[in-house]
């Protein structure tokens, strides 16, 4: 959310609108692309994570190849820690109601265009409602987030282990063993995905 009231300070943007869409029942084209890329990919081996973004790229040719940016650490912004400046622990309305965030539906972010960043947040619970107004701590604070990591993530030490093995077993090709011997590893860091709210489904 905060996100939001970044990228909006920009003069020619004067409303910034998300809209949560209901799980299963809704069609979006970025659908269809990962159907693209998953087609493309089944049955071809992958030996390192370089090789993602020219496989993702070439998955596709009509219109046009797939746009992949690739980010580093550096391009990570801390916008917790910014949230927290600028919205309560609890949200609220202006009229002190507390607000259900697992039924909000849509968050509206609000700007005049005439140089005020005084940014106005408004949300709805469902699509024909007049949009509520969120209550802010602050009214304009400089949104200037800051780096989240000073160097790149390491992985757990056992997936590490196992990685350079694969590499000093001839198993992983000798042109991508740099690429795995320059990363980082830590023993705090486990090495099980953590738990989503939704289940996979088939």
């Amino acid at each position: 959310m905060i996100a939001m009231l970044y990228n909006i300070k920009f003069e020619y943007i004067e409303e910034v609108k998300i809209t949560f869409l209901l799980p299963g029942h809704t069609y979006m084209p970025v659908d269809s692309v990962h159907a693209t890329i998953e087609r493309f990919i089944r049955n071809k081996t992958v030996w390192a994570p370089s090789e993602w973004s020219p496989l993702i790229r070439n998955s596709r040719i009509n219109p046009s190849p797939i746009e992949v940016r690739n980010v580093q650490y550096s391009d990570f912004k801390d916008w917790k820690t910014l949230a927290k400046q600028y919205f309560a622990l609890n949200l609220k309305t202006t009229d002190k109601e507390l607000i259900q965030i697992t039924k909000v539906k849509s968050f509206i972010f609000n700007k005049p265009l005439n140089g005020d960043h005084n940014v106005k947040v408004f949300f709805t619970y469902c699509a024909d409602e007049e949009p509520k107004t969120l209550k802010v701590k602050k009214k304009n604070i400089g949104i200037n987030p800051t780096q989240l990591y000073g160097e790149s993530l390491p992985i757990s030490k056992e997936k590490l282990t196992d990685l350079l093995k694969l590499c000093t077993d001839g198993i992983i090709p000798h042109n991508f063993h740099e690429e795995y011997l320059r990363m980082q590893s830590n023993h705090d860091i486990s090495d099980i995905l953590q738990e989503t709210d939704e289940e996979d489904s088939d």
